[in-house]
């Protein structure tokens, strides 16, 4: 370990030698993940400090990038909360609107137990094995139609013709929004995503312009909410318009809160498994091949594509007491941000972390959904919408692959795939 010294109010980890990598620099995410320096980091530096001085008004956060670390720190709330927001930073305090922060902290997924098993309670009936296996002939039907838009045309942009439009779907029937809907949903999740990334937010430095976005999503959420208060129907919509905890009605935060969780959760993490998990097949043919040749391993394949994928990059926690971690001390307050991708790959847990192989014997054991109790409940429900993309890719076009590397989001947060030319055996469409 290296030396330790203090500084200020921070208990820092000083190296021998430059800093590995800046985190915080949007553009080293430009080419995918930056796995390399992930590496590194586990061996020379597993809890690094990652000073936050030129981009930000607060001091810094440790990195944390082992397995194992992940693991301690996601089962250990009382010691590691997310009651102060599970992003790095919640915005410039004097632009942020204390809607979005009520939000942003306020909601299932910013919350520690009571109140987080409260809310994820309401949720859960949504998402029983039985509720699911329910949506998935519908899932596939939708996924056929889909490919029956291109099927003919013998290529496409992957990400907006396929793997972007199928989880968006999916939400909104869960929620029981309208499906004209969807392009102003898919435009306010892109934006919020990828508030770093020029094409999605061409004023990128300007935060007025974001926070505009989530106003725009919230009176969204709150009038679907409302419409559901008064004409429930069987949707998700309705059962948290109508949800009470202990005799009282949800707060304003708490429902603007899960409408943000649900419509970015719901739609990201699938979206870019597929879209990342076809590019792992092209640029592994042996993969692919024996995947064609043994449809049967697909559901193992799903796996690898999330562990290899790892679509939300990382998640922060904050120290509520003086502690220690791997030998590294920590004081209450520190903010800790666990890198999914990095211990999805660590060496000790996935051997020969970096190479694609859909017959891993341990690919379940990713920490793509988290892991501990804010382990993602509709995990489930993605996995079944990008088995059976696969399914009926495979099926139907077979030669399906990317022709040219993905353009990726400019984002640390989301392992966002914008773009992604594919070309495929032209076939008629099923109608």
């Amino acid at each position: 370990m290296p030396a330790i010294v203090e500084k200020g109010p921070f208990t820092r980890p000083v190296y021998p030698t430059a800093p590995i990598v800046d985190l915080n620099n949007l553009d080293i995410y430009l080419d995918g993940p930056p796995h390399a320096a992930f590496k590194r980091m586990r061996h020379q530096a597993p809890i690094y400090w990652q000073d936050e001085h030129r981009t930000s008004w607060e001091p810094g956060y440790w990195a944390i990038t082992r397995y194992a670390d992940i693991v301690q720190i996601s089962k250990n709330p009382q010691i590691f909360s997310s009651a102060k927001g599970i992003n790095i930073t919640l915005g410039d305090p004097e632009v942020m609107n204390p809607q979005v922060v009520n939000a942003l902290i306020g909601g299932m997924i910013g919350t520690d137990a009571p109140q987080h098993m409260a809310y994820r309670r309401i949720c859960v009936p949504s998402f029983t094995p039985k509720a699911i296996a329910g949506f998935e002939p519908r899932i596939r039907a939708r996924v056929n139609e889909l490919i029956d838009r291109v099927a003919a045309d013998g290529h496409c942009d992957f990400v907006t013709a396929l793997a972007e439009l199928l989880p968006i779907w999916t939400l909104a029937e869960l929620l029981g929004a309208p499906q004209r809907d969807l392009p102003r949903i898919i435009g306010w999740t892109n934006r919020l995503t990828g508030q770093g990334d020029p094409e999605f937010n061409p004023n990128a430095e300007g935060q007025q312009e974001v926070v505009k976005v989530f106003f725009d999503l919230f009176s969204y959420g709150r009038a679907l909410l409302e419409e559901r208060r008064r004409a429930p129907r069987e949707d998700l919509c309705s059962i948290v318009a109508n949800a009470t905890i202990d005799g009282a009605e949800l707060p304003p935060g708490a429902l603007d809160g899960f409408f943000l969780l649900l419509v970015i959760a719901g739609n990201e993490t699938t979206r870019n498994t597929i879209s990342g998990g076809l590019w792992e097949l092209t640029r592994n043919p042996d993969q692919y091949a024996k995947l064609r040749a043994n449809p049967a391993l697909l559901s193992n394949a799903v796996e690898e594509m999330l562990r290899m994928v790892s679509p939300v990059m990382h998640m922060r926690r904050t120290v509520t007491e003086d502690t220690e971690l791997g030998g590294q001390k920590m004081r209450a307050g520190d903010k800790v941000v666990m890198w999914y991708g990095s211990a999805n790959r660590d060496e000790d847990v996935f051997p020969d972390g970096d190479r694609f192989d859909i017959e891993r014997k341990n690919a379940s054991e990713h920490l793509a959904f988290g892991i501990g109790p804010h382990f993602c409940l509709g995990s489930r429900l993605g996995q079944v919408q990008i088995r059976i993309m696969f399914e009926e890719l495979l099926r139907r076009l077979p030669d399906i692959r990317a022709i040219e590397p993905p353009q990726r989001m400019r984002s640390n947060f989301i392992a966002g795939i914008k773009h992604l030319e594919a070309a495929f055996t032209p076939v008629r469409p099923t109608a």
